[in-house]
């Protein structure tokens, strides 16, 4: 199924709110949606929190008996391909996945952007801070369409972030700033079934 891909440049820089916000707006739509957490902490709130905004279906590195995602990566990728596979045998038409922590720190989540990579449509980087935007585009030559998380609570923070990065940022929180996130995301479903569902 296709995947809206969500890292962050740290642990509580945004995405599970990001997730919240993008799985309720895609229920307005009709659309079956699983939510899931590859990587990060086992902190189950972030998970049920997916459900409570509508998500179908809820999946978590838990599921497959990792209390946390840090590990061996071998040991990782087997558990995370039978996740992947409980995840696709739902039949949703999209999973909105959040991979937790950072691409820099030890929870294994460029090994779960590779095992998810032919499916993702749209990737949505969550930055605690504009600078460390720039490093994560720098370091790991992220493709994303778009900036989101706590760097976006003010003016002066989204402007720093297209600044530097050249990226699009997007304060989700705010309501009028969801039409353009929904936009981005439809663009980047271009060719997918679901795409046909959002008006």
């Amino acid at each position: 199924m296709p995947v809206i891909q969500l890292v962050g440049t740290s642990m509580s820089a945004g995405k599970t709110t990001a997730a919240k916000i993008i799985i309720r707006e895609l229920k307005k739509h009709d659309i079956t949606v699983v939510g899931s957490k590859l990587t990060g902490a086992g902190r189950y709130r972030d998970i049920l929190s997916m459900r409570d905004s509508g998500a179908d279906e809820i999946f978590d590195f838990v599921d497959v008996g990792m209390p946390s995602s840090v590990g061996e990566k071998s040991e990782y990728e087997a558990a995370a391909k039978n996740l992947l596979s409980m995840m696709e045998n739902t039949k949703a038409d999209i999973a909105v996945v959040e991979i937790g922590a950072s691409p820099m720190e030890p929870y294994n989540g460029a090994t779960a952007r590779e095992l998810i990579k032919k499916s993702i449509k749209s990737t949505i980087l969550c930055a605690s801070d504009p600078y460390a935007v720039y490093g994560v585009m720098k370091a790991f030559e992220l493709k994303k369409e778009q900036v989101s998380g706590i760097a976006n609570n003010t003016t002066a923070g989204t402007q720093l972030i297209e600044n530097l990065s050249g990226e699009k940022a997007l304060n989700i929180i705010d309501p009028e700033a969801r039409p353009e996130m929904m936009a981005i995301i439809k663009k980047c479903l271009k060719g997918e079934d679901v795409a046909s569902k959002l008006k």
